[in-house]
């Protein structure tokens, strides 16, 4: 243990604490007086701006001039579309009173977790050993030097002052215990990041079936997702999950997904007039949302249920995957551009405003008819009333119930519906939007580009692959600096873009590459993958040459540079990485990305076996390497038609490529032209004999 009794220490502190009355209202004035955040892009930061607060972006310049004065920071860390973080900002960070104490004691940073995830995951860390939870906005003490030794997430008002007069006290009274504690709590830290390795070690095929066994227990199967709340999607936990189901032929498991994609889709969490998703439900029934709806929970959703319709060809899920799409293409795409990172939960100061009806409101647009449809549709009862006279909509029931109850046909039906649909979303935009976050991120732009690719292959329509690649010239021409160690930038705003690549946008792209390449046969793209894969390896590997750190590992602004091992919402970059890596050496002929990658997994099968639901995308190629998996070569004249045919079913135990023209410059394609439409199957490097039709390998392929 690196961390000494530090539940101990932080009662002792605790004891420190000022008490204080009420505190007025020393909100500060509508003056014109803005701090150091004014010259900052983020969107976030700029909400920061004109606080009372004296806030410092987070940079080499404010790190050390907190280090010359010799004052204890305050990082503070959220993200614009964060409802308790402008809750925060509001109740303490606009107080005069709180400002001066602030600014006087404290040097006082701010951080938009967005922009700097590595800055986030480090200071997470640490809160998470002092307490055991995380969350936003995270609100950190530490040394001069940037090493933490005290932090929470949210504070309330009267809370806060108390603690800040604490931590100040501590600071003067206590430093050698502050500098040995904070020694020790960065130790735990760094540990975290320290995996064994035994080389002799080989994989578990039961790691999955054991893994699944004990994850099992923890699924909702009578609402879906987890049994917990809030509940999130989390897309490669339902990745995972349909996959080991379908190919196991683990019905009841994969019940259990498709009654998750429905209740999502039917839930409050879900936009139904403006389509997209919520961040999370704050319930176990996916009623009451955050409100915030970011891209990077989209993008993913669009290929969870674009891979849900392949497999059952429920046009629920092609209607929910395409609405996401509309959405975010609607109020997160920029003319000619990339896409934007959010909406915020509030609007005029209200958590969901903009999203919940009254029902007199609703009365008022309908007729007697509609109106009649629409609370059978909509709940418009005690099941969708959430509080203050207002209404969620969300749905119960599928729409053949719902149209037999109304003596309508199904077409009646919808045809209804979408009337309805229409006349409340044309009034809804009338109203005062949540604020849009109008920074755009590489590596969420990649996960768009993967969503698009996948809809593309589900639904065939040109229009998607088409918006893909052009979102990846968009990142070529302004995010990628070209030389012989290609290089990404992570953020891009009002024509510019900032922030050296991270990890994750190096993973993402590269994974949006391949998937491109493999959806079109243009080499160019797996080219540009591998050359980004070599530059990946030169910035983030670490010196034992198995993970990747978040950031650059050279002149870092960090006291220590985190791995992102467990997968979230969005995968850690790690496993992305290893599943790139697995990927290109499969196309490259590459034995040393494969073994890699295969090194990768071994140091964390426990944590796989014991934890699931957090390394599902880990356990995604971990099925790869133990479960048959194939890739699929089909050359020929006509060879795109027979692979779109192919993208377009749930085959996810084989990676489908094709080339309709000679392309000896990618290994997999190298001799194996012939006008004549040709099927090569392999597996461990070693292929069948070429096949005319793709049934012919089927026998093969689900021989399980």
């Amino acid at each position: 243990m690196f961390i000494k009794k530090p539940v101990q220490y932080l009662i002792a502190l605790s004891c420190f604490f000022i008490s204080c009355s009420s505190l007025e209202n020393h909100a500060h004035k509508k003056r014109k007086i803005s701090n150091d955040l004014i010259y900052e892009t983020s969107p976030y930061l700029l909400q920061h701006a004109y606080n009372p607060v004296k806030w410092h972006a987070w940079n080499r310049k404010s790190l050390a001039e907190a280090k010359r004065l010799n004052k204890p920071i305050i990082v503070s860390i959220g993200y614009s579309a964060c409802h308790w973080c402008h809750v925060m900002e509001h109740q303490s960070f606009e107080d005069s009173l709180i400002a001066e104490y602030m600014n006087k004691y404290f040097y006082s940073i701010k951080v938009d977790r967005e922009e700097r995830p590595d800055v986030d995951e480090l200071y997470m860390r640490s809160v998470n050993l002092l307490t055991g939870g995380g969350g936003w906005p995270l609100n950190v003490f530490a040394l001069p030097d940037g090493r933490a030794f005290h932090g929470g997430t949210y504070f309330a008002k009267e809370n806060w002052l108390k603690v800040l007069k604490a931590i100040q006290k501590e600071f003067d009274q206590n430093n050698e215990k502050l500098v040995q504690f904070a020694g020790q709590l960065a130790e735990g830290v760094a540990a975290q990041n320290h995996f064994s390795f035994n080389k002799e070690q080989t994989l578990n095929q039961q790691i999955p079936k054991n893994s699944i066994e004990k994850w099992v227990n923890r699924l909702d199967y009578q609402n879906g997702g987890t049994l917990s709340a809030p509940k999130f999607p989390m897309p490669s936990n339902l990745q995972f999950l349909t996959r080991y189901a379908y190919q196991s032929k683990k019905d009841e498991l994969l019940k259990q997904v498709d009654l998750s994609l429905n209740s999502m889709a039917f839930g409050g969490i879900y936009d139904h007039l403006g389509g997209g998703f919520a961040r999370y439900s704050t319930d176990e029934i996916w009623k009451v949302p955050h409100f915030e709806k970011m891209l990077y929970d989209n993008a993913q959703l669009i290929s969870v249920y674009s891979d849900a319709y392949k497999r059952t060809k429920n046009p629920l899920y092609q209607k929910v995957a395409e609405q996401c799409i509309a959405f975010i293409q609607k109020e997160l795409k920029q003319d000619n551009g990339p896409y934007y990172a959010a909406l915020d939960a509030d609007s005029e100061g209200e958590e969901g405003k903009f999203y919940v009806w009254e029902k007199k409101e609703i009365k008022d647009i309908l007729n007697p008819e509609e109106m009649q449809l629409a609370e059978d549709y909509y709940n418009l009862n005690h099941f969708g009333y959430w509080e203050e006279n207002k209404f969620i909509l969300l749905r119960r029931e599928m729409d053949t119930v719902l149209a037999q109850k109304h003596n309508m046909s199904l077409s009646e039906f919808q045809e209804s519906v979408e009337s309805i649909n229409q006349k409340l979303f044309n009034v809804r935009q009338k109203r005062i939007k949540p604020a849009l976050d109008d920074k755009s991120l590489t590596s969420w732009n990649a996960l768009m580009m993967i969503g698009l690719c996948d809809a593309y292959a589900a639904f065939n329509k040109e229009k998607y692959l088409s918006d893909a690649i052009e979102m990846h010239q968009f990142l070529k021409d302004n995010c990628l600096m070209q030389g012989d160690t290609p290089q990404l930038w992570h953020a891009y705003k009002n024509g510019k873009s900032s922030i050296e690549g991270l990890c994750e946008d190096y993973a993402l792209y590269i994974k949006a590459l391949i998937r491109l390449f493999e959806l079109t046969s243009s080499s160019d793209y797996l080219q540009l993958a591998k050359q980004l894969q070599i530059s990946a390896d030169k910035l983030f590997l670490d010196d034992g040459h198995t993970y990747f750190h978040m950031s650059k590992k050279k002149a870092s602004d960090l006291h220590h540079i985190p791995k992102q091992i467990t997968d979230n919402v969005i995968p850690s970059d790690n496993s992305i990485m290893a599943e790139n890596l697995y990927t290109l050496g499969l196309y490259f002929g590459l034995d040393a990305y494969i073994v890699r990658s295969r090194n990768m997994l071994i140091p964390i099968q426990e944590a796989m076996e014991n934890y699931g639901g957090a390394y599902a995308n880990w356990l995604l190629l971990y099925l790869d390497n133990v479960e048959p998996s194939f890739e699929l070569v089909i050359t020929g004249e006509d060879a795109k038609n027979a692979a779109k045919e192919l993208h377009s079913e749930y085959l996810p135990q084989i990676r489908i490529t094709f080339s309709d023209k000679p392309q000896d410059n990618i290994p997999l394609f190298a001799g194996r032209w012939q006008k004549e439409t040709k099927y090569y199957l392999c597996r461990n490097q070693s292929c069948e004999k070429p096949v005319s039709h793709f049934e012919e390998l089927t026998p093969i392929i689900f021989s399980k």
